[in-house]
């Protein structure tokens, strides 16, 4: 005896569905690989403490400093150097970007405290003749200028204008030639070696003409 045939009443996802699922389930899978790979990095806080934290915006907006390349608290995670503020004082900061972007100041990577630089505003002696008054001897040294000593002006980058006219000319030549022989610390020894000669007349010829100005 032949049984009845059954029809069975099977119900399928429309396409799109399916689709948006399958869509899901990657989208699913890239974010659990991304923060299965994600790695923790070390957060150096304003205040010298370091913290493990796995995002660089929550870093910055504490004001610390980001070392996702360093992964671990550890004794070299957070190292510091000077930074210049615009008032001329000096604090330690974590890096450039803290240095720059936290305190609005000019970094000394180069340096280990406070104590081995010099943050007070002084000129700038550039190439081109002109002159800059500034606190950050890097960004002079790296613009190719000559930084002046601490407190200097851009006066200072004209050693040569002996009669304070703003410029070399005929009025110090003669002043340089009246103080010609030894002459220990006086305005015409321009190369500072104790005496008046041709060095400091040849340093004289050289800059002759307009002084720089800031």
């Amino acid at each position: 005896m032949r049984r009845p045939h059954v029809t069975r009443n099977m119900t399928r996802l429309p396409q799109q569905p399916r689709i948006a699922l399958g869509v899901l389930g990657i989208l699913i899978s890239l974010v659990t690989a991304r923060i299965g790979s994600a790695q923790v990095g070390a957060c150096c806080l304003p205040d010298g403490s370091c913290e493990l934290i796995a995002d660089i915006e929550a870093c910055e907006i504490l004001g610390g400093a980001w070392r996702a390349e360093t992964y671990e608290c550890d004794d070299d995670a957070c190292s510091e150097a000077p930074c210049c503020l615009t008032d001329g004082t000096c604090v330690i900061a974590l890096d450039f970007w803290h240095c720059n972007n936290f305190f609005d100041g000019y970094w000394h990577g180069g340096e280990s405290s406070c104590t081995d630089i010099v943050c007070t505003e002084s000129a700038c002696c550039l190439p081109d003749g002109s002159c800059l008054v500034t606190n950050n001897d890097y960004q002079c040294t790296d613009m190719g200028g000559l930084f002046r000593f601490p407190g200097s002006v851009c006066a200072d980058c004209c050693p040569a204008d002996l009669d304070g006219g703003g410029r070399v000319g005929f009025g110090d030549l003669m002043q340089l030639l009246g103080a010609w022989g030894r002459c220990p610390e006086c305005a015409a020894d321009l190369d500072g070696n104790g005496s008046v000669g041709m060095p400091d007349l040849s340093d004289l010829l050289t800059a002759w003409g307009s002084c720089p100005s800031g």
